[in-house]
């Protein structure tokens, strides 16, 4: 009876520990979760094995100082490239010239000027947001492609769509914009909304799709168990990595937050992928937690996720 209550105790003391990690919540210190993929395949460019880039989206900025904490992360990671997978503002009806937009774009390339910038539309972005993106050298990818090179001249490709979420890719557009790059093998395709995936079944020639808009279900039961993942494909894509016809999907849950500041079980994420050339088609995926404050950030925990085959 005696081990059982202790158990007990054990069991309520780490699920609570955990609920803090999870839950986000506009505060002096809040976590952050980096999810680090693994990508293994044959596909993947000599000069391209073990180089990384970064994927973020829904960072829905509101000019909270919490904001800046992944930014002093990104100032220390080693990466080719960054990607934006869109939402960059919050509400546009307070904010539609983009102002805090605009500041972490000047931030950014204070803190990373070498590092190239690609990005999507969101459905929260606007037109006047998307057009300053080009005065700080960021591209943005409406079903266009663009091939980013090693230093040996091997190229990995990224094809960027317009909002699923709001409008369907013009996909003869965009295989256009592939047969434009020939000679590239390994494609990550980026866009703002899992809803993409109802239109790539027959679409051959992508390796990696990277989405977001979901938040992870921004609330959710337990990690991975969303009460709402807000999008028409199956919830299996509402977070995290899954497969789909062939090629990788991940989900990433975010950085920001829509209607109320809140996350529950579903903290805010930074996805950073490291492609691997090998003989076999295979994803490692683990999660680092954080605890980032208004000037520092510390490391906290390690989560092994597995690792996939195809």
């Amino acid at each position: 009876m005696v081990s059982r209550r202790r158990r007990l105790r054990w069991l309520i003391s780490r699920e609570l520990r955990r609920f803090v990690v999870y839950t986000y919540s506009r505060r002096e210190v809040h976590p952050l979760a980096v999810a680090r993929l693994v990508v293994r395949d044959p596909a993947v460019p000599v000069g391209w094995s073990h180089r990384s880039i970064v994927f973020a989206s829904d960072l829905h900025f509101r000019g909270h100082p919490s904001e800046g904490g992944w930014l002093r992360w990104l100032a220390r990671e080693d990466t080719e490239a960054l990607l934006l997978g869109g939402d960059l503002q919050s509400d546009y009806r307070q904010d539609v010239l983009g102002r805090w937009v605009v500041g972490f774009l000047k931030e950014l390339r204070r803190l990373r000027p070498d590092v190239p910038v690609l990005a999507v539309p969101g459905n929260h972005d606007t037109f006047l947001v998307l057009h300053r993106l080009t005065d700080y050298g960021v591209l943005l990818l409406e079903d266009t492609a663009v091939a980013l090179e090693a230093p040996d001249g091997s190229a990995l490709g990224v094809v960027g769509t317009r909002d699923p979420h709001k409008s369907w890719p013009q996909w003869s557009q965009i295989q256009s914009a592939l047969q434009a790059h020939a000679g590239v093998d390994f494609w990550v395709l980026l866009a703002h909304s899992p809803d993409v995936l109802l239109h790539l079944q027959d679409r051959p020639g992508v390796q990696l799709v990277l989405v977001g808009h979901t938040h992870g279900g921004q609330v959710c039961l337990s990690p991975g168990r969303p009460l709402w993942h807000n999008t028409r494909v199956h919830r299996r894509f509402a977070s995290g990595l899954a497969v789909h016809h062939g090629s990788w999907v991940y989900t990433t849950r975010g950085l920001g937050y829509t209607l109320a500041p809140l996350r529950v079980w579903c903290p805010p994420e930074v996805t950073v992928v490291r492609f691997v050339r090998d003989t076999v088609r295979s994803v490692q995926w683990t999660e680092d937690w954080y605890l980032v404050g208004p000037a520092d950030f510390r490391r906290i925990a390690a989560w092994e996720r597995g690792v996939y085959y195809m």
